[in-house]
């Protein structure tokens, strides 16, 4: 944290006050995250950036960092100005949306001032009632790694990508002094995407697998005849090889499968154009966000095992579709003007949800779905029940979910450890509000806990029981009282009722997980 200072002070040692230090009054400046705090005599104030003597010597710091407090503490421009890099994949529909209503919930209004048709730069501001600009934001568009990189030499204070920092991106803002990016604080998700496989309309593929798109993508697979349709050659289009769309898609796709996309393998210049030339040719496919899939069929994804893998709001809001990706708004954790706090705060936040949909991404907000809507899944489970005493468990587990509503909230644990992931952190205020509205207050709670199928059947039980239990006391000690014990109820049913295919390593990932249910009060 003391590394950072380098980015809204400088100092020079001077030893012993200055007599004009003396007659100067004396102030304490505190960081808005409230770590550090300096007291020292105000020497000079320029409008951005306030100059004290200190006992360590002179320092200038910047305005929007810190708060001041004290007699001498001079009147400042209430002016907040900062700079978003937008790494590719993120539209600016969502972020207009997100930035015109955390405007309007700090009662204000916003308005795009510049275009961008310079340098991938655009600008919004926001007005009060007498339309003074109080908050200038300057929209840098770029590629994800340049939108991280700004983070570290202090040309952005947000940054906005659809997938997670990278490890040598980890490194690199530790070697600037600054913390893990990937920590709760600086990492926050603000919405859901998926990457879907995309047909023209009228194309007769009903499904299609993840190992059959790297076969295609490798040239293994060259005609829609082998995929049972029609004799005519596949025409397939990808995102450019440095998009994050196409980074997720090589990494969960063609990786996976181990496979390598064919050197000649047509590119789009943006998911938007892939999307329309996809949609006007019968015999393409394609891969984009769900956000970007404009007039395009979306072709649901056929898994080793179990029902097809439709991209349904529940199912990304579940994270259990299987190319599900998130939105991510990192900061460097360097101090920030309280507005910036605020804006990411804000982002995060159950009121952020409504400004997310309608753009093509898919908001937190939970959904209620009865039991009837897991049929599928919970029959497949029975289906698949190994051995007589397994049949009975899934027995008890649907009788016991009769008359009750699955949330789409589904809690995941950080890789490898016992920690609730920074979604789910999120994820448990939103749940506390949603479990405390009218609608629900009367409800029971079923905290339900589930793993994959490695291991000991009763040491997976035994842990899905830990990890219910774990959410369960998140629930009630965020809640600050208003959840109580006895209305939630935290079991584990192991291996049971598997979302994925336990076959494969995407499968237990998303079996791995604490599902929430609500069922009226016996």
């Amino acid at each position: 944290m003391l590394k950072s200072w380098k980015y809204i002070c400088t100092g020079v040692l001077a030893g012993l006050l200055s007599s004009a230090s003396a007659q100067a009054e004396e102030v304490t400046l505190k960081t808005i995250d409230g770590t550090l705090t300096l007291t020292g005599d105000l020497l000079d104030f320029d409008g951005r950036v306030y100059k004290i003597q200190t006992l360590i010597g002179s320092l200038e710091i910047d305005v929007a960092s810190v708060t001041c407090e004290g007699s001498g503490c001079p009147a400042v421009e209430e002016k907040t100005e900062f700079a978003i890099a937008v790494g590719d994949g993120v539209n600016n529909a969502l972020l207009a949306n997100l930035l015109e209503e955390y405007a309007f919930q700090e009662e204000m209004t916003a308005e795009q001032r510049v275009s961008g048709s310079t340098g991938g730069t655009s600008a919004l501001e926001m007005m009060d009632d007498s339309d003074e600009v109080k908050v200038s934001v300057s929209v840098q568009q770029s590629d994800t790694q340049s939108a991280l990189t700004k983070l570290i030499d202090g040309s952005a204070a947000i940054a906005l990508t659809t997938r997670p920092v990278a490890g040598e991106e980890i490194s690199a803002f530790t070697r600037a002094g600054f913390a893990d990016p990937s920590l709760p604080g600086q990492e926050t998700v603000i919405a859901l995407d998926a990457l879907v496989p995309i047909v023209a309309p009228g194309n007769r593929t009903r499904a299609i697998s993840l190992e059959e798109l790297a076969l295609i993508a490798s040239g293994q697979i060259q005609n829609w005849a082998q995929l049972g349709g029609q004799n005519a050659p596949i025409r397939m289009i990808l995102p450019r090889e440095e998009s994050s769309t196409f980074e997720t898609f090589n990494r969960l796709v063609i990786d996976a499968n181990r496979a390598r996309v064919n050197g000649n393998i047509e590119r789009a210049d943006s998911e938007e154009t892939l999307a329309d030339e996809v949609a006007r040719d019968p015999n393409a496919i394609g891969v984009v966000s769900l956000s970007a899939r404009r007039n395009a069929e979306v072709v649901p994804i056929r898994r080793v095992c179990g029902p097809l893998a439709k991209a349904t709001p529940f199912a990304v809001k579940a994270e259990e579709y299987p190319l599900t990706r998130r939105v991510f708004m990192y900061v460097s954790g360097a101090p920030v003007a309280s507005r910036i706090t605020d804006l990411i705060a804000f982002a995060g936040s159950g009121a952020a949800q409504d400004a997310i949909q309608g753009v093509g991404f898919i908001d937190q907000g939970i959904m209620a779905y009865d039991i009837d809507n897991q049929g599928i899944r919970l029959a497949a489970g029975l289906l698949a029940a190994p051995t007589p005493a397994a049949l009975q468990q899934m027995r008890d587990l649907s009788l016991s979910l009769v008359d009750s509503q699955r949330l789409s909230t589904t809690f995941r644990f950080t890789t490898g450890s016992s920690r609730l992931d920074n979604k789910a952190l999120g994820d448990v205020d939103r749940m506390v509000e949603f479990l405390n509205s009218e609608e629900v207050a009367d409800k029971e709670v079923l905290v339900i806990g589930f793993t994959d199928s490695i291991g000991r059947e009763d040491l997976n039980i035994l842990l899905g029981q830990s990890r219910a239990e774990q959410v369960r006391e998140s629930l009630i000690t965020a809640s600050g009282g208003t959840l109580t014990g006895d209305r939630i109820v935290a079991q584990s049913f192991g291996p049971l009722a598997p979302i994925g295919c336990n076959e494969t390593a995407e499968g237990r990932t998303i079996n791995r997980r604490v599902e929430i249910w609500i069922r009226d009060r016996v």
